[in-house]
């Protein structure tokens, strides 16, 4: 979870971040997972204040996503 703060105050970026690192219980995938259905972890879900997912994939490039984030943010 440090990591992510980290990036966040590194990038200047006011919105919430977030990190679920799942139930104790090795068997059980984290919410998150089951809600967005993702593929693993690291996995980046963007949703917006909507509540419409608009990005949802394993990989991202830091610069260009930092970007979008910059221009929704305005």
């Amino acid at each position: 979870m440090a990591s992510v703060r980290e990036r966040q105050l590194r990038y200047q970026l006011p919105i919430l971040m977030g990190h679920d690192p799942g139930a104790s219980d090795s068997e059980r995938f984290p919410k998150t997972m089951k809600d967005y259905r993702t593929g693993g972890t690291p996995w980046i879900v963007i949703i917006d204040s909507s509540g419409k997912v608009v990005f949802n994939d394993f990989h991202i490039n830091a610069d260009k996503f930092v970007g979008f984030l910059r221009g929704v943010l305005v």
